[in-house]
């Protein structure tokens, strides 16, 4: 439900003294501490630089303490956390939502197996994949990335789904198009993982390799659009290259990354990878943003 995350919205006031912060949604077991100061002047690119998060949490309750400094100059921005456990979240999620209604909810929830030959209440189907890929990639949303990979190790190897069959599967496919990858580690299968590797060499063919698939055009639009949308919507905006690539990001705390297409100035499109592994990784915006424009001008 909601991806499991719970929002911590800043929002700042019309004057700029002061900044609010609220938990969206707002569960009983999460409580906040705001210890942010708000502060004048020109909103940096990575705001959240600016920003500590000190949480305690164990399955079933959460103290989030928020610290630093927040410009006003960047409006109401959200940070997202995942601190109960999903059986937790649900319960919560459901007693706000009760409660809201005019109910009272005294219960608990917990996980089972249904009983065999019991009739659901409800079926849901996803989206095509083209579009599960298509929001994966335009917002970097980790959950979705890691539940495909769940979804081709159960597709390609029989339900359940888990993240070694995600990787044989994906590690088969890259044998049938012939990448030899061997540095590839799959821990997850999202963003949120320290031992994941890739080359930057490997990720380039790989993207070549796809520009070359029939499937090309569904990957591409995915992407984000410089200077347009996604997590590319304010990078390079008003700029000669704004809407001539889809590129996609990845961040981590001392990790700054890019990786997609660019159509260049002489219709030529070319796979570009730019992966940063620094302590200042967080400074890469600018450097990445020149290549992105260099390619444009050069090809």
């Amino acid at each position: 439900i909601s991806f499991k995350a719970v929002s911590a919205r800043f929002i700042p006031s019309p004057d700029g003294t002061r900044l609010k912060i609220v938990l969206d949604p707002d569960l009983a077991p999460i409580k906040l501490q705001n210890q942010v100061n708000i502060k004048s002047g020109p909103c940096p690119n990575d705001w959240r630089d600016g920003i500590s998060k000190d949480v305690q949490n164990d399955a079933r309750s959460a103290t989030i303490v928020l610290r630093g400094n927040f410009t006003a100059a960047c409006g109401e921005k959200s940070l997202q956390f995942n601190l109960l456990s999903n059986t937790e979240f649900v319960a919560a999620i459901f007693r706000s939502l009760w409660t809201e209604m005019g109910g009272t909810w005294l219960g608990s929830i917990k996980d089972g197996q249904v009983s065999e030959g019991e009739r659901p209440l409800l079926s849901w189907e996803s989206e095509p994949l083209a579009d599960a890929v298509r929001d994966t990639n335009k917002w970097s949303n980790n959950l979705m990335a890691r539940t495909i990979l769940l979804t081709l190790g159960a597709e390609r190897f029989g339900a359940p789904g888990s993240t070694a069959k995600g990787e044989r599967a994906i590690k088969s496919w890259l044998s049938q198009k012939n990448l030899d990858i061997p540095e590839l580690v799959i821990e997850n299968g999202a963003g949120l993982s320290r031992q994941e590797r890739i080359s930057a060499q490997s990720l380039g063919d790989l993207l070549a390799n796809a520009g070359e698939s029939p499937v090309m055009p569904e990957l591409i639009s995915s992407l984000p659009i410089v200077g347009a949308d996604g997590t590319m919507k304010k990078r390079l905006k008003n700029n000669e290259i704004t809407g001539r690539a889809h590129i996609k990001t990845g961040t981590l705390e001392g990790v700054k990354t890019i990786a997609g297409f660019v159509l260049s100035k002489s219709g030529k499109r070319l796979a570009v990878v730019f992966l940063v592994n620094h302590a200042n990784a967080g400074e890469a915006d600018v450097a990445q943003d020149a290549l992105l424009q260099w390619v444009y001008q050069k090809y």
